[in-house]
């Protein structure tokens, strides 16, 4: 009897020790197995809505404006103005008049493959300005867009053009509500290069004079045909090294405006590129000489 119990404990011992090795086991490869199963991004990982509108890559113009933001902290002789526009605040560089006797603003806008401080003939422009009694007022355009969400928006190219030409005029024409109410007298703009679409009848109007600085047009006759509409005072300036700006273009916009009997001038440079390099004081004196011409008469 004492030997059938004996018996009874050894087994009941050797079966509970065996269970006890099997949950030692168990217990630390379940604890592991919890700490290296992949966990699933809660909702709030994975909401894209939490990033700050401003960081958003496929806002339009987006890093443009941040770039905007970073030069605007090293202008040193200008005076940074923001303009209120619908794809935020747009950078532009206004320099008042030196003299004390304002005649007016020169507002400049460069080709819009330019940054606001890429053309150092325009940039000499705007500070030579302001000596003669003008002040200025650089505008660059934005690059065009061409970003995965415009693409998907407007597929057509033509639709992307019209988009972005009236962006354009957007921009100058808020400029041109802020001008200074001393500076308001004489209001006249100089477009430089791939900018035809703000030689728009909108902006016309509410200025006074237009200079065209190697201004180019894709639609030749419709730029034109627009002097033919136009009583204000043109100034235009071209050099002969430009090959979208052949001779007998510049030729049929002279006709087309003595035929309209405009106030009109142009001025051929036949050693002058698209900027004008290395012709900086010799445009500048050029352009403030027929400004001052005009405020006189």
């Amino acid at each position: 009897m004492f030997y059938k119990i004996n018996c009874i404990k050894k087994l009941t011992f050797s079966w509970l020790f065996g269970v006890a090795i099997g949950v030692g086991y168990l217990l630390p490869a379940t604890a592991w197995a919890q700490q290296t199963a992949p966990t699933t991004p809660t909702p709030a990982n994975n909401n894209s809505n939490t990033q700050s509108p401003d960081t958003k890559k496929d806002k339009p113009y987006s890093i443009q404006l941040k770039r905007q933001q970073i030069l605007a902290t090293e202008i040193k002789q200008h005076e940074v103005i923001w303009l209120d526009t619908s794809i935020g605040k747009w950078l532009s560089l206004y320099h008042q008049d030196e003299t004390g006797k304002r005649k007016g603003i020169l507002i400049i806008v460069p080709d819009d493959h330019l940054g606001i401080t890429q053309s150092a003939t325009l940039d000499k422009l705007s500070l030579t300005a302001p000596q003669t009694g003008w002040s200025s007022w650089i505008i660059a355009m934005p690059h065009q867009q061409t970003n995965a969400t415009i693409k998907t928006a407007q597929k057509d190219k033509a639709k992307r053009q019209e988009a972005y030409a009236k962006l354009k005029i957007e921009i100058l024409q808020q400029a041109i509500k802020q001008v200074p109410t001393k500076d308001k007298t004489s209001i006249f703009v100089l477009l430089h290069g791939n900018n035809f679409q703000l030689f728009n009848k909108s902006i016309l109007d509410n200025i006074h004079g237009v200079i065209l600085l190697n201004l180019i047009d894709i639609k030749e006759q419709r730029l034109a045909n627009l002097f033919s509409k136009l009583t204000l005072p043109i100034l235009e300036i071209a050099g002969n090294k430009i090959n979208q700006l052949p001779l007998e273009v510049l030729k049929h916009r002279k006709n087309v405006a003595r035929s309209s009997d405009i106030n009109y001038r142009q001025i051929i440079y036949p050693t002058a590129d698209l900027n004008f390099s290395h012709l900086e004081l010799i445009l500048s004196r050029t352009i403030t000489a027929w400004l001052n011409k005009l405020k006189e008469t």
